[in-house]
């Protein structure tokens, strides 16, 4: 029996009363993403940190912790899903953070929570900031991957402008 999800915990949040959850239980690597979609006009030429703090329980993996695209009309054009840096196995609150450069080509950005694997990743008191170039990026792009089919346009033409509810109170 395979499940994969995310939802909201009021027993295991590290402030307030509520955090975010993914879990994946079952045979197989199963994936679950907690995504938020907004557009790029406030970065542009800025850097850009996403930070949470996470909690797993009995995870295994490739890729878990945080991810975040930076995505031009027909191109990504920045990527991290902490993939060199998985968040695995059972732990206290530690936090974990992206970084990337938001070009001036920039349509929007794309992030969120990712848990590719087994077991429960719980999040909370997400933070998405400019700060200064002097902080490193942690971009796993070489080069902007083109995107051959309609690209990324339509996918941030009704998105926020700036990051809600990131602490899973609201």
């Amino acid at each position: 029996d395979n499940s994969a999800g995310v939802g909201l915990s009021r027993i295991d949040a590290r402030t307030g009363t509520t955090a975010a959850y993914l879990s994946a239980q079952g045979r197989g690597p199963l994936q679950a993403v907690l995504s938020q979609f907004i557009k790029s006009e406030e970065f542009l030429g800025k850097r850009v940190r996403l930070s949470a703090w996470v909690k797993p329980k009995e995870v295994t993996g490739t890729v878990s912790g945080l991810w975040m695209r930076v995505d031009a009309a027909q191109a990504m054009l920045a990527f991290d899903n902490m993939s060199s840096r998985p968040v695995v196995g059972t732990a206290e609150w530690r936090q974990i953070s992206i970084v990337l450069d938001v070009p001036t080509e920039a349509i929007g950005i794309a992030f969120g929570a990712l848990l590719t694997g087994q077991g429960t990743l719980i999040v909370d008191d997400v933070t998405f900031e400019v700060v200064p170039t002097t902080v490193p990026v942690t971009d796993l792009l070489t080069a902007p991957v083109p995107r051959a089919d309609a690209g990324f346009t339509a996918l941030y033409s009704d998105a926020i402008s700036t990051p809600l509810n990131l602490g899973f109170e609201g």
